[in-house]
């Protein structure tokens, strides 16, 4: 039974759970739609301590439930930069509550909202109005991934 999600600013000290939490989400919610090999070489040399850059400029937050870290987004203007949640609490409505948050950040002083989408959550982006621009190739740790590049407009 899940309680009331609530969303706040990361920590540093939130930094160990939200590097397991997007481990654990990539490695399990992306199989099927990339190779071991490409996860393995994604997630290789990660750290909690990568994610103290948007931490430290407020670009990251945590889905709380209780005290439990349930997903993680991150965003600036213009720019969904990242939705990841528990995958034995993916289909909650966490995924889209993250979203509605990045999304009052990301429109600030912009017309066009952008994200690059792994290909197995490109399906989630367009239900919420996503469209996509392109796909190509990304680079993540050693190896380049294809993902959806996607688009979201305003309106005003």
């Amino acid at each position: 039974m899940t309680g009331k999600i609530t969303i706040q600013q990361a920590t540093r000290d939130d930094a160990p759970a939200v590097h397991e939490l997007h481990t654990k989400s990539v490695r399990q919610l992306c199989r099927g739609h990339y190779s071991n090999k490409q996860i393995n070489g994604w997630l290789n040399h990660r750290t909690p301590e990568g994610y103290f850059p948007d931490i430290d400029q407020e670009r990251l937050f945590v889905a709380m439930d209780g005290s439990e870290i349930v997903g993680f987004g991150g965003a600036a203007p213009g720019q969904v930069r990242a939705i990841y949640v528990l995958p034995e609490r993916a289909k909650e409505g966490i995924g889209t509550t993250l979203l509605k948050y990045a999304m009052e950040i990301a429109k600030r002083g912009t017309q066009k909202i952008v994200l690059e989408s792994t290909l197995n959550a490109a399906d989630f982006y367009r239900k919420e109005g996503f469209v996509q621009a392109q796909k190509r190739l990304i680079k993540r740790g050693n190896v380049e991934l294809p993902a959806v590049f996607m688009e979201y407009r305003v309106v005003t």
